[in-house]
């Protein structure tokens, strides 16, 4: 079936609302401002606004922007993007990446369907799709990366792989940056589009299934890669006709060149550590920075009692203690992944008298040996 451009955009909102609300729904804690993890501001150290106002905001928005799919109202487009980003800013932990990506496309979806021509807006669409996928691949080739993710996704192999051939896995986990970002590469040709395409749907399945189920791992992810697959089948039909200059160079609008200059130029300034790492779609490559806290056992029982945390929910809180851990089991989501934010998080242990002779211990996600580079609270006072 051959959708207008028009029909194509709702089709694409549609389900970028959907998947954002079950994203939020399976991640309900984050969107609390009164839950048992620190909430941390984007501006300021406290919430600008109450708990209640936060909810309300939150329902409005969703309601607004399925409202504005339907009437394509421009009041209706403003509401949804005034009250999400009042509740985007209450909280660094919100900025998950997949939530960046659907504001993007909820974004140029509302612009497109208020011009009386829409192809814009979707290969500016296209256009993200193909960033995403360039970046997550290119920030992956890195040792840690080609060192452990065969033997971490492909562990169902490992039974059946003789010893003296493991290091197949291992270049097999190690070929997946290649694979995104061939996958960027060929969704800009007619030539491998149709290629492009069956790798892009087999990646998001093998995530689903392999990664998410089979490991337990981070689920929430499991809404963004059906919504991936869908928009893939949507915006990159093998029958399509557009050019590689169309979804690059978009006849120079000015919208598009500032999409390209935020999703197709900014991620490059990661790299020197001036742009956060999810917006740079730098997704699960093992680059992201983790805090492990060790700690005495009367410091260990001091922060379960401050924070209200079952010992049962936490069998690995041990001497050592990753914040990821407990990020994952109050909020559902990865913790994000900046230093800036994680020296917050262990000031906030350190004022409330939790972790005052503690040392926290920065380092690569993942890391096992404790790191040279530490936090201890002198430092943040």
């Amino acid at each position: 079936m051959r959708f207008s451009d028009i029909q194509l955009l709702r089709i694409v909102g549609w389900v970028t609302l959907a998947a954002l609300l079950l994203g939020m729904v399976m991640s309900a804690n984050l969107w609390q401002l009164e839950r048992n993890f620190p909430v941390l501001p984007i501006f300021g150290n406290q919430p600008f606004i109450a708990a209640w106002l936060d909810q309300v905001l939150l329902v409005l928005a969703i309601l607004a922007y399925a409202s504005f799919l339907l009437f394509r109202k421009a009041f209706l487009l403003a509401v949804f993007l005034g009250a999400l980003l009042v509740v985007l800013l209450q909280d660094y932990m919100r900025l998950q990446p997949w939530v960046y990506p659907y504001l993007l496309i909820c974004i140029l979806v509302g612009l497109g369907l208020l011009q009386k021509s829409a192809k814009g807006a979707v290969h500016s669409l296209r256009f993200i799709l193909i960033a995403i996928y360039f970046y997550a691949g290119l920030f992956k080739i890195n040792s840690t990366f080609f060192e452990l993710a065969g033997i971490t996704y492909l562990s169902f192999l490992t039974p059946h792989v003789p010893k003296d051939f493991m290091s197949i896995v291992v270049i097999l986990g190690g070929a997946v940056p290649f694979i995104e970002m061939n996958i960027a590469v060929g969704l800009l040709t007619k030539t491998y589009r149709k290629l492009a395409l069956i790798a892009a749907l087999g990646l998001h399945a093998f995530i689903i299934v392999f990664v998410s189920i089979r490991l337990n791992w981070n689920p929430v992810i499991i809404p963004w890669n059906i919504a991936m697959m869908a928009l893939m089948v949507l915006l990159f039909p093998v029958s399509s006709e557009y050019l590689w200059k169309d979804v690059i160079l978009n006849k120079m609008r000015p919208l598009h060149m500032a999409l390209v200059l935020l999703v197709g130029m900014m991620p490059l300034f990661h790299f020197l550590g001036l742009w956060d790492t999810y917006p740079s779609f730098d997704l699960y490559s093992y680059r992201g920075t983790s805090v492990k806290i060790e700690w005495t056992p009367e410091e260990r029982d001091a922060f379960l009692k401050a924070y209200h945390l079952n010992p049962s929910d936490y069998p690995k809180i041990d001497s050592n203690f990753r914040l990821d851990d407990w990020s994952y089991r109050e909020l559902g989501v990865p913790i994000y992944p900046e230093k800036r934010v994680l020296q917050r998080i262990v000031k906030e242990l350190c004022d409330k008298g939790i972790v005052q002779n503690s040392v926290a211990h920065l380092g690569p996600v993942y890391f096992e040996e404790n790191s040279n580079e530490t936090i201890r609270c002198e430092d943040l006072n």
